[in-house]
């Protein structure tokens, strides 16, 4: 099958005289310009936000103005669009595989949509009970905050949050129409638009393998089943069994629009959509994840320097104008977040070690050896020679941060830029272990062990693309009591509680309490205390409240013996039938 594969060519109709040349359909291309239009929809939405800051507005407070909000920023680009689409373009060949090839580069993440339609007809509890875990429950309560104060605004915290007012946008237009209500409904909210963006990380991988795949000079299905095979890889515990169930979720955003923009300066290096996606790449990085700005800058770049040297000598000075204005565009959007991070966060952040964020060293090192071997192989591409250094500033920048600081590179900051480094590994290495295949059997070579081995790896990495999401509502990453959590959490008052005890697991209240926050108007809030509480130390929140209350599913009688210390606490609680 592989040979076949391997020797499979696009059927190319002759072009009549005078007529332009059919160009080769890509595979991936429907799904990266989809992938493209989602960063740039990430980007316009910190523009809007942000710009509704500076001027005293509130869009996302309200459905109407998220309403106007939301098409601030779709019909620039539905005009965009029509403007790029009017431009004459070589014609597609015909090639009547190239459907079925679309859909073997999308299977890992048509793989997660199909996993989360399934999960609608668990319970409730099931289907959310994943994402009550880690740093999820934060994220939630940053999204509250957004939608309650309606637009982008770090002066309470610093935070970065491009993501979470893309998502507030949305629960404003699909929620109800009060700022502060509805936890359970956010929470479902979220769970779903999280799944679905590692199926943007998935989609992202695998596009960019089929355009490496493509240029190193595969064939294309052997392409498409390079690509399926790295995207159905990022499904493995080591990507989405970690930091999705981490809570992750700024990383998964930053992967997202660094393979996106990576896969646009291979494939159309000098087009307006490559420049305008790198551009906002770098925009919602700023707003996202400041360590990885130096990669998001490199490919900006990249992108802008392609651009103006491809024109004309007399469009140079206009090409070069347009990047300098969208320069200017994302310095002015990306300045809050900068501020914030630096004057409130600063890089010495980076020495913080109370999470683990997990990476597979073995795979960034396979990743890396699959680089160098592209490298050597296509060293006269300078194009790809430009993504494949690009690739591996996540590892340096890492490397440099633990050099910087003193601190070891497995750290949980320079970790999670190690991580990015691996996912785009990847590709780099799947790419590689194809091509080795296709060479050996083209030199005649015995390649039936070769063959049997990706054949069986390919396999491998498939069923685990099956079996890990589907173990995520299997309870296989949980922590906590999901049906307790959903039960507090509906509880009429039960944002005026300072201490939650129940009869599940301890982090189980935990994750109720600091949800509770997402119901508590921000300013002047007291972030709740983020880890368990002893005792004692629940007694010291209720001595130090106005009206010191406890959630609880536990009887009247014994939670008020366990907090004797508070004669006067008050007890609510789900009602008991």
């Amino acid at each position: 099958m592989l040979a076949a594969m391997s020797t499979a060519t696009v059927r190319v109709t002759a072009p009549t005289a005078g007529s332009p040349r059919p160009r080769p359909r890509d595979a991936a291309g429907p799904l990266a310009d989809g992938l493209v239009v989602l960063v740039l929809v990430l980007a316009g939405v910190v523009v809007v936000a942000t710009g509704a800051q500076v001027l005293g507005l509130r869009p996302l407070a309200t459905r109407a103005g998220s309403a106007a909000a939301a098409a601030l920023v779709l019909v620039p680009l539905v005009v965009l669009g029509l403007h790029l689409r009017g431009r004459p373009e070589r014609p597609l060949a015909r090639d009547r595989g190239a459907p079925a090839r679309t859909l073997l580069v999308a299977a890992p993440a048509l793989v997660l949509v199909a996993v989360l339609l399934w999960s609608l007809t668990l319970p409730h509890a099931l289907r959310v009970e994943w994402f009550v875990n880690g740093d999820h429950v934060r994220h939630l309560v940053l999204v509250a905050d957004e939608r309650a104060h309606g637009a982008l605004d770090y002066s309470v915290r610093g935070y970065p949050r491009a993501w979470h007012t893309t998502v507030a946008l949305v629960r404003s237009l699909t929620g109800p129409p009060s700022e502060r209500a509805d936890l359970v409904g956010l929470l479902d909210l979220m769970a779903g638009m999280v799944w679905l963006l590692f199926a943007a990380v998935a989609l992202a991988t695998a596009s960019l393998t089929s355009a490496l795949a493509t240029r190193a000079g595969l064939a294309p299905w052997t392409a498409a089943g390079a690509a399926a095979t790295a995207g159905a890889a990022t499904l493995w515990p080591a990507f989405l069994g970690n930091y999705q169930a981490l809570g992750f979720e700024g990383s998964l955003v930053a992967a997202l629009v660094v393979a996106v923009p990576l896969r646009e300066v291979l494939v159309r290096p000098v087009s307006v959509t490559a420049s305008l996606t790198a551009w906002a790449g770098l925009l919602v990085m700023a707003h996202t994840w400041q360590l990885l700005l130096p990669v998001s800058g490199a490919l900006a770049l990249v992108a802008t320097v392609a651009r103006v040297r491809a024109a004309a000598p007399g469009r140079r000075a206009r090409r070069l104008a347009g990047a300098a204005g969208l320069g200017v565009v994302v310095a002015a959007a990306s300045l809050p977040a900068m501020t914030a991070v630096v004057g409130a966060v600063g890089v010495g952040h980076a020495v913080v070690a109370d999470v683990e964020a997990p990476v597979p060293l073995w795979l960034l090192g396979l990743g890396l050896a699959g680089t160098a071997v592209l490298a050597v192989v296509r060293r006269r591409d300078r194009a790809l020679l430009v993504v494949l250094a690009v690739s591996v500033l996540p590892a340096l920048t890492a490397l440099g941060l633990a050099v910087r600081l003193g601190i070891p590179v497995t750290r949980y900051y320079p970790a999670k830029l190690l991580w990015h480094s691996t996912i785009l590994g990847l590709s780099m290495v799947t790419v590689v272990a194809f091509l080795a295949v296709v060479e050996a059997r083209a030199q005649r070579l015995p390649t039936l062990v070769g063959r049997g081995v990706l054949a069986v790896t390919a396999a491998v990495v498939a069923l685990g693309a099956v079996v890990t999401p589907v173990a995520a509502f299997g309870g296989a990453w949980s922590t906590v009591d999901g049906a307790t959590v959903l039960r507090l959490l509906d509880v009429s008052g039960a944002e005026r509680a300072q201490v939650v005890w129940s009869g599940g697991p301890l982090v189980t209240d935990v994750a109720t309490r600091i949800l509770l926050d997402g119901d508590r108007p921000e300013a002047g809030r007291r972030d709740t205390p983020q880890g368990g509480l002893t005792v004692a130390q629940e007694c010291d929140l209720l001595r130090a409240a106005a009206d010191p209350t406890v959630l609880s599913d536990r009887p009247e009688a014994e939670v008020r013996r366990r907090y004797a210390c508070v004669p006067t606490v008050t007890v609510i609680g789900p009602a008991r039938g």
